[in-house]
C-alpha cells in the first residue's frame, strides 16, 4: 500500500511541474529566450519639453500624432521627421523626455531586456554636466520596439551629475531709489555690463557708479522700478528671489507710504545673484495701498467719453481691476478698446463714473476729492454739460486711474451734473 503511495505522489507532481503557467495567476513566472529587438530612433538635447522626466509609450500612429501635437513647441523639425516615419501597426514606440538645468544633458539607455514575467524592463539614465553656464534644455531619448505592441514596460531611470549643482543663495541690495529721467516703469535683467550701459543711457539714470561692485562673469543684475507716480512717498522692492523647478522667480511690493506729499523721489531696486542660466520669472508686484479712514488715495485722472444710449439710466461708480471687467461694463468702440488703453492694470483699477443719462453730450468732467470714509472709497465726480443741446440721449463717463486696493466703492459716493 505505501509502495502505490509513492507512485500516486510522483504521478501528481510529474503533472504539476508540467503545468504551461497562467499568465492570470499571480507569480506566474515564464521561460524565456527569445532577443528583444529594438532601434534607437533620436536621442537628442533638443526635444519635448516637460516639467518632469516623462515616459510615454505610444502603441498606434494616432497617438503617436496627438503627442507631436502637444510637444507643438520644440524646434527639432528633424526628431518630429524621425518619429513620423515610424510604422507603428507591430511596433511600439517609448519616449523619454523633460527639462533639465544643466551645460549639457543626455538622456540614454542603459539596457533593455524581457524579465521572467515578460514583461520589458528598461534602464535609463539622465546625465547632465553642471556648472556656471547651466541652461534648461530638453534632452529627449525615442526607442522602437519590435513586435511587442501588448507588452508592458517598467522604467527603471537613475541621474548621473557631473559637477556642482549652481544653488541660488539669495540676492544682495546695490542701489535704490535711483533718479530716473521721465515717467518709466521697468522689471529687468542685466547679464552683462554692456546689457546695464545701454538700458540706463535710454532711461537716463542720474547714477551708475553702483554697477562698478557687480563682478558680471560670476553675478547678474536684477532690477524693478516706477517713476509713473506724479506725488507721493513710495518705495518699490524685490522682496523675494527663489528657485522653482527649473525656473527663478522674482517677487516685489510696491508701498505707497504718502499720497499728498511731492517728495520727487523715484522708487526703484537694483540687486545682484549668482550667475544662473536659468529663465527668470517676475511676478505681478504685490501693490499696498493702505488708506487710513479720512485719508486720500492716490488717482489720476485718465478720460472721459459719451455714448448715445436709446434708454435713460441713474448715475453709476464701478471700481474694474482688469480689461475683461472694463469691457464688461462697456462696449468696445474705436474711442476706447484694447489696444488704445493705457491703464496699467498692475498697478492701478479704474474708476468707472457713469453720470445719469442727460440730453447732451458733456465738454468735461472733474474730481472734486477722493478719500476714504466708514464705507469706502468716497468721492465726487462733476460732469459739464454741452448747453448747445441736442435731440439725442447721452450717458457720459469718466475714467479715473486709482492705485490698486481692495477698498470698495462708498454709498456716499456722490455724482453730479452742473
Amino acid at each position: 500500500m505505501k509502495k502505490y503511495s509513492y507512485i500516486l505522489l510522483f504521478v501528481i507532481l510529474l503533472f504539476t511541474a508540467c503545468k504551461e503557467p497562467n499568465p492570470t495567476e499571480p507569480d506566474t513566472k515564464w521561460n524565456i529566450n527569445e532577443v528583444l529587438e529594438y532601434r534607437i530612433i533620436d536621442q537628442t538635447e533638443l526635444g519635448f519639453e516637460s516639467e518632469v522626466i516623462n515616459e510615454m509609450i505610444i502603441r498606434d500612429d494616432q497617438e503617436l500624432k496627438r503627442v507631436i501635437t502637444n510637444n507643438s513647441n520644440t524646434y527639432n523639425l528633424e526628431l518630429i521627421d524621425n518619429l513620423l516615419n515610424l510604422d507603428l501597426s507591430k511596433d511600439i514606440l517609448i519616449i523619454i523626455s523633460g527639462n533639465t538645468f544643466s551645460e549639457k544633458a543626455t538622456i540614454y539607455l542603459d539596457s533593455i531586456y524581457l524579465d521572467n514575467l515578460g514583461q520589458i524592463q528598461l534602464n535609463y539614465s539622465v546625465y547632465r554636466k553642471l556648472g556656471l553656464n547651466s541652461r534648461v534644455s530638453s534632452p529627449t531619448l525615442a526607442i522602437l520596439v519590435k513586435n511587442r505592441k501588448q507588452t508592458k514596460v517598467k522604467f527603471n531611470r537613475r541621474f548621473e551629475d557631473d559637477g556642482d549643482v549652481q544653488n541660488l543663495d539669495g540676492f544682495k541690495t546695490i542701489a535704490e531709489d535711483i533718479t530716473v529721467e521721465g515717467k518709466r516703469k521697468w522689471k529687468v535683467v542685466f547679464n552683462t555690463a554692456d546689457e546695464f550701459k545701454q538700458w540706463a543711457n535710454e532711461y537716463k539714470l542720474a547714477e551708475t557708479d553702483f554697477i562698478n561692485g557687480v563682478d558680471f562673469t560670476t553675478e547678474m543684475v536684477i532690477s524693478v522700478g516706477n517713476s509713473n507716480f506724479n506725488t507721493g512717498i513710495h518705495k518699490y522692492n524685490i522682496t523675494d528671489i527663489k528657485q522653482q523647478g527649473s525656473r527663478i522667480i522674482v517677487n516685489s511690493n510696491f508701498l505707497m507710504i504718502k499720497t499728498d506729499a511731492n517728495s520727487g523721489k523715484h522708487s526703484n531696486h537694483f540687486v545682484k545673484i549668482k550667475k544662473t542660466g536659468l529663465p527668470i520669472y517676475f511676478n505681478p508686484t504685490i501693490i499696498t495701498n493702505n488708506v487710513f479712514p479720512a485719508g486720500k488715495f492716490y488717482y489720476e485722472n485718465y478720460r472721459t467719453l459719451n455714448k448715445v444710449v436709446s434708454e435713460k439710466t441713474s448715475s453709476k461708480v464701478l471700481k474694474v481691476s482688469n480689461m475683461a471687467e472694463l469691457f464688461g461694463v462697456i462696449v468696445s468702440s474705436d474711442d476706447m478698446n484694447p489696444s488704445n488703453l493705457e491703464v496699467d492694470f498692475e498697478f492701478f483699477d479704474l474708476l468707472v463714473i457713469k453720470s445719469p443719462t442727460m440730453q447732451t453730450t458733456s465738454l468735461k468732467s472733474e474730481l472734486d476729492y477722493l478719500r476714504r470714509d466708514d464705507w469706502g472709497i468716497l468721492g465726487k465726480a462733476i460732469f459739464y454739460p454741452d448747453i448747445t443741446g441736442d435731440t439725442k440721449s447721452y450717458d457720459a463717463f469718466t475714467f479715473i486711474r486709482i492705485l490698486k486696493t481692495n477698498i470698495p466703492i462708498s454709498k456716499n459716493f456722490e455724482v453730479t451734473v452742473k
